[in-house]
């Protein structure tokens, strides 16, 4: 495809928006309206315009988008269009920007050897500094990584989040603070910086330093940041510096804003037009994607509220969605399994059924349900793998094999082996990284165990691609992972294999390190034909034909009888993203009876459910 081909398949709006001259740009774009392919066109027609005015003719257009999944989506696009220069616009997730910025930026040497930690690793390092706290004073890790990831994304002082979330601790508010205090000083001593501390570290840095501001503003020509409603306080923290000399376009849709439990603010549309002066707004309301009965009903979720979508479907009619009801979850994905079976039979293509679940345990038990009828599936939820010990000590081993030589991920890998504590650890990573390896081998104790430690490591090196590294590794570490995690390994060593399997086996070494330090996930290859299992926040930004909502009942959506206005909204929000998921089809399920702890529990209060809020003369059940 050309990009004038890409730029004149947009409608009449969409192309008033891409020619428009305004140097900063507020899309509010609803569902299905195409704003992620007016994005693209917008970022080739700016690359076209820098071209022929000699403008920053030699800076890339950044395009952040919210996870790898969707950079990579956007990526493909792009190398779809063979009349531009693909190195003139750079896509990256915020994390990667930020990421970007602190390896590459002279102004942030001290962080050049630092390794990402997510919660589970933060929480081992707090565990300690917490123990040693008097009894009355201590409060759990989990809770407070909490307190520390919600004050860093939402630039609030710790004070005002105890104030406002956390009442019950303000009792000991001194002693959290002298917590908070070693704790971050026992992330410097192991050169580690949480997930969102990149955050905070690029922010300060460019609001007090002109120099690395000049360092930043000096890679682009513009920016656009795609599903903008979900964009964090500590995130237009770094953009509102930069919106200042150079033009910002966001794109987002308030009706999907469904991250606030991370610190989105439900309300960033909003805040972007103080952030990006004299911006000019721009709305789209035209859906592309789904029937007008499936927007008739997604449209009236938010009836008893103030905020209507309104937006207008441009497909011919189809049928209404169903809403059934069912005694339990067995009930319930039976009849999803026989009508998947019923669509195959009809020659519907598997690919495009999404089966859509509120959590991750809902998925994984529909996911088995599926398989035993032999159809084929793909889960795509946070798989369990990804959290066990095993992994991180593999991921450990992996990075230090690539040539990274992080002290935090050096001390973890050597401890694996036979002889070697947390101070010897130390050493050698210290060793490593002024000497090298051989220097190694010839000057600490437990030669032996340090030398097949390193020869591993050097085996590994020689990989390019991060599926057979993985898989390598796997087997070359199999009797020192026996050794520390006992039985307890081989079921893991079965679950790493399988998962590693299922990578991309192109991803090299690199792509798939960053994947996982910053998103938590990577692009894994799926099967041509096979259904889509997701998370109700897994599934924004995808549709399908046929999509199955499940367990559309009382504590679910909502989820837990939230008891703020603002968290119920955001839960009505959930429920909105997943049902807009769908083109023709939306089977909508609900339980009167949910099996927790292997007991069956009548549902509590089955008024209070947002299925409850739509007329029923817009759907059959």
């Amino acid at each position: 495809m050309l990009s004038n081909e890409l730029i004149e398949s947009l409608n009449v709006k969409q192309r008033s928006i891409i020619n428009s001259s305004s140097h900063h740009k507020v899309i509010k774009a609803g569902a299905g309206t195409g704003k992620t392919r007016m994005l693209i066109a917008m970022a080739i027609s700016l690359v076209m315009s820098i071209i022929r005015t000699i403008s920053r003719h030699d800076k890339p257009i950044l395009l952040l988008a919210y996870s790898n999944k969707a950079a990579t989506e956007i990526k493909e696009r792009l190398s779809k269009v063979t009349d531009i220069n693909q190195q003139d616009i750079v896509v990256k997730t915020f994390h990667g920007f930020c990421w970007n910025i602190i390896n590459s930026s002279p102004f942030f040497n001290r962080y050049k050897n630092f390794t990402i930690i997510k919660e589970d690793e933060c929480i081992k390092l707090l565990t300690p500094i917490i123990n040693k706290m008097p009894k009355h004073s201590k409060v759990k890790p989990k809770k407070l990584i909490k307190i520390i990831v919600l004050a860093g994304n939402t630039n609030r002082k710790i004070n005002l989040i105890l104030k406002d979330e956390y009442p019950e601790l303000l009792d000991i508010e001194d002693h959290i603070m002298k917590l908070i205090k070693a704790y971050k000083a026992e992330m410097k001593k192991n050169q580690v910086i949480s997930f969102e501390d990149i955050f905070r570290v690029v922010g300060r840095k460019i609001n007090n330093n002109v120099d690395a501001l000049n360092w930043v503003v000096d890679k682009y020509s513009a920016i656009l940041i795609d599903e903008a409603q979900d964009t964090n306080a500590a995130q237009w923290n770094i953009i509102e510096p930069i919106a200042k000399r150079l033009p910002i376009t966001v794109v987002g849709d308030p009706a999907q804003a469904i991250y606030g439990f991370r610190g989105a603010e439900s309300d960033s549309l909003n805040k972007a037009l103080k952030i990006l002066p004299n911006a000019e707004v721009f709305k789209l309301k035209e859906n592309y994607r789904s029937t007008p009965q499936n927007v008739a009903f997604t449209n009236s979720i938010f009836a008893v509220t103030d905020y209507k979508p309104r937006l207008k479907s441009m497909n011919f009619d189809g049928q209404k969605p169903q809403v059934k009801s069912f005694l339990n979850e067995e009930h319930e994905a039976d009849f999803v399994v026989y009508s998947i079976v019923d669509l195959q039979m009809d020659g519907h293509p598997l690919n495009d059924i999404f089966v859509i679940t509120r959590t991750n345990e809902d998925a994984r038990y529909i996911a088995e349900k599926l398989k035993k009828q032999w159809l084929p599936v793909t889960l795509a939820t946070n798989d369990d793998v990804l959290t066990t010990k095993c992994f991180l000590d593999i991921i450990a081993a992996l990075t230090v094999a690539s040539g990274q030589h992080k002290k935090f991920l050096m001390n973890r890998y050597f401890q694996l082996f036979k002889g070697v504590g947390i101070i010897t650890a130390q050493n050698i990573s210290e060793c490593v990284i002024r000497g090298g390896y051989n220097r190694v081998i010839n000057h600490m104790p437990n030669r032996d165990s340090i030398s097949c430690a390193v020869d591993i490591l050097r085996n590994v090196s020689g990989y390019k691609y991060a599926q057979e590294a993985i898989i390598n590794l796997t087997r070359l570490m199999d009797a020192y992972f026996f050794d520390k995690y006992a039985n307890k390994w081989d079921d893991n060593k079965i679950s790493i294999l399988e998962w590693a399997s299922t990578i991309e086996p192109k991803m090299t070494v690199d792509n798939f390190i960053e994947g996982i330090m910053l998103d938590g996930a990577v692009n894994q290859k799926t099967s041509s034909n096979a259904i889509s299992v997701v998370t109700a926040h897994g599934s924004k930004g995808l549709q399908a034909k046929t999509c199955f909502l499940l367990n559309v009942s009382p504590e679910v959506y909502p989820l837990m009888f939230p008891k703020r206005v603002t968290n119920i909204e955001e839960e009505r929000r959930v429920f909105y993203t997943a049902a807009t998921r769908a083109e023709k089809n939306l089977v909508i399920t609900s339980r009167l009876f949910t099996k927790k702890k292997h007991h069956f529990k009548t549902e509590p209060n089955r008024s209070l459910c947002f299925i409850n809020d739509i007329k029923t003369s817009l759907y059959d059940s």
